[in-house]
């Protein structure tokens, strides 16, 4: 498979969760060009039926390689839990990267502790996020917590609003403080001040996103494919539904 060094990234979500993701792509390799392409048509995955997410995603990558991307990363928890592995059995030799929950670090960091894992709930029951779960299950306890309807209020702009604070309050009721919690949706990074605002600023958020950033880089760079360049790349902005109002809160969380 001939791949361009000079050839976009493609950057897949559900819809604008996936930007959390993108945003740190950008800060690791700012010279790099990206295709952001939110699936807000068909949003949120987190409730479908897996067959349904495997076949969206699926789609995703076949955007891409129209559009000429040289790699593909998978900026949605649920797609990654349900499709990630299918993908790259279906298209060996082209670079299909994929997010996962940062649950290794919490679990290093605060051995023994108490670690809340949030995400959506068809991300809960696939047996990637159990089978992370059980791995570190010795190191600390992880609790799992689906969030139903927590990507709805994000992808209609409830950043830090009453509207949000509120859903939190219903998701985190009866909770004990943990130590240290993942953020298991590349949705739940833009809400991060609501949520720390809630356990206190003593405890830690972690997300995949700065790892996933660091991995495709050494992917491409292993591969050939590290774009070389001392000019900024671009952003492109696609979606399968939306308006001047979302490519604006598109960008206002990529800034």
């Amino acid at each position: 498979m001939n791949l361009d060094p000079k050839a976009p990234i493609g950057v897949f979500d559900s819809g604008l969760g996936g930007i959390s993701v993108l945003k740190r792509l950008v800060e690791q390799m700012p010279e790099e060009d990206y295709i952001f392409f939110g699936d807000r048509k068909n949003a949120p995955y987190g409730n479908k039926q897996a067959k349904e997410v495997l076949r969206l995603t699926e789609q995703a990558y076949e955007l891409f390689r129209e559009r000429g991307c040289k790699a593909m990363v998978i900026a949605c928890n649920t797609a990654t839990g349900v499709a990630a592995d299918a993908l790259r059995s279906r298209h060996s030799g082209f670079p299909i990267l994929a997010i996962e929950p940062a649950v290794k670090p919490a679990a290093e960091a605060f051995p023994g502790g108490k670690i809340l894992l949030m995400a959506t709930p068809l991300a809960m029951k696939t047996e990637r996020i159990r089978s992370l779960a059980r791995r570190f299950q010795k190191r600390a306890e992880i609790q799992l917590l689906p969030c139903p309807g927590l990507v709805e209020l994000i992808e209609t702009g409830h950043l830090s609003d009453e509207a949000l604070k509120a859903k939190l309050k219903e998701l985190f009721w009866g909770l004990e403080t943990p130590d240290g919690v993942v953020l298991g949706c590349t949705h739940f990074p833009h809400v991060a001040p609501a949520i720390r605002e809630y356990f206190g600023e003593n405890v830690p958020l972690f997300d995949g996103g700065e790892g996933v950033a660091r991995h495709t880089e050494t992917v491409l760079k292993n591969a050939g494919l590290k774009k070389e360049s001392n000019e900024k790349g671009t952003v492109e902005f696609i979606f399968s539904k939306g308006d001047e109002k979302t490519l604006s809160l598109a960008k206002k969380l990529l800034s």
